[in-house]
């Protein structure tokens, strides 16, 4: 796990689930076009579980930077989470097309055309 998630759970039980958001905001804020900043604000707010606002975060981050790998690939494994495999097979397969050397990108997009049976798509 993570030292993030370490933190993030600990500041939940805490109560400070609310001040380790705050601190991701004013990352982001004064960092609007890193991705790690980005991927901070989003990875406090998934483990707040606040996962369409960690969602939310890297829309806007793509719309600032379409050619984000990484972005794509959150919001791809984020509708993976929430069911909706044709959008999470598109964002993943864009992430895979820009980056293909992301983690588990390959397994991640390989089980999402399995679930919608596109095996030959999958292979």
């Amino acid at each position: 796990m993570s030292r993030l998630r370490v933190v993030v759970r600990l500041n939940r039980r805490a109560g400070l689930a609310a001040e380790a958001r705050r601190l991701g905001a004013i990352v982001r804020a004064r960092h609007p076009e890193s991705a790690q900043a980005a991927s901070l604000e989003a990875a406090i707010l998934t483990e707040s579980g606040d996962h369409a606002a960690a969602a939310a975060t890297w829309r806007s981050h793509l719309g600032r930077h379409p050619e984000s790998a990484e972005g794509w690939y959150r919001l791809g494994l984020h509708a993976v989470r929430e069911g909706r495999d044709e959008e999470a097979a598109e964002w993943l397969d864009r992430a895979r097309r820009l980056d293909p050397s992301l983690p588990d990108i390959q397994g991640h997009l390989g089980r999402t055309l399995l679930k919608l049976d596109r095996v030959d798509d999958a292979a």
